[in-house]
C-alpha cells in the first residue's frame, strides 16, 4: 500500500500580493497503536506479547534515564534520541545564568540512514477531499 499525500498552501508573506506556493503534505490512514505492532510482531515470532511490552518498557525506561544523564541514544537501525535543553531568559553571557535557570525541554529523534531508505516508498495522490483544514470547510 502506498502512501496518500495531498497539497497545502503556503501561507505567503503579508502584502507581497504573491499567489500562495502548494506543498505536498501527507495523508494520514490512521494511528497504528503500539498493541497491534507488538500483537504482529508475537504472531511472527516466538515471543509473546507479554515479552515484547516486558522489552519496551525496559527500552523507555532506560532511554529516558541515558537521556537524563546527558547521553545520545542509539537504538537500533531506527536513529538516535538526543535531550533538548531551554533557559528561562536569554543571556549574552554564560555567567549570567544559573543552573537553576536551565532545564529539559523536549527530545529529539534522528532516523538513521538505514531507517529512513526503508522508509521511502511509493506516494499517491489522496482522493477529491484527502486532507483540507476547518478553515477550508463550509460551515455545513
Amino acid at each position: 500500500m502506498a502512501a496518500r499525500y495531498d497539497f497545502r498552501k503556503v501561507p505567503s508573506k503579508k502584502g507581497n500580493g504573491e499567489e500562495p506556493k502548494l506543498y505536498p503534505h501527507i495523508v494520514s490512514g490512521g494511528t497504528i497503536r503500539t498493541r497491534t505492532i507488538l500483537e504482529e510482531i508475537s504472531e511472527a515470532s516466538t515471543f509473546t506479547v507479554g515479552d515484547l511490552e516486558g522489552v519496551l518498557c525496559a527500552l523507555t525506561e532506560k532511554i529516558s534515564k541515558y537521556l537524563v544523564d546527558g547521553y545520545h541514544v542509539e537504538l537500533g537501525k531506527i536513529g538516535y534520541f538526543s535531550a533538548s535543553l531551554k533557559a528561562t531568559h536569554p543571556v549574552k553571557d554564560k555567567k549570567e545564568i544559573r543552573a537553576q535557570s536551565i532545564y529539559f525541554d523536549n527530545v529529539n529523534f534522528r532516523a538513521s540512514m538505514w531507517f529512513r531508505r526503508h522508509t521511502s516508498g511509493y506516494v499517491e495522490r489522496a482522493g477529491k477531499y484527502g486532507s483540507r483544514s476547518s478553515s477550508q470547510l463550509s460551515e455545513e
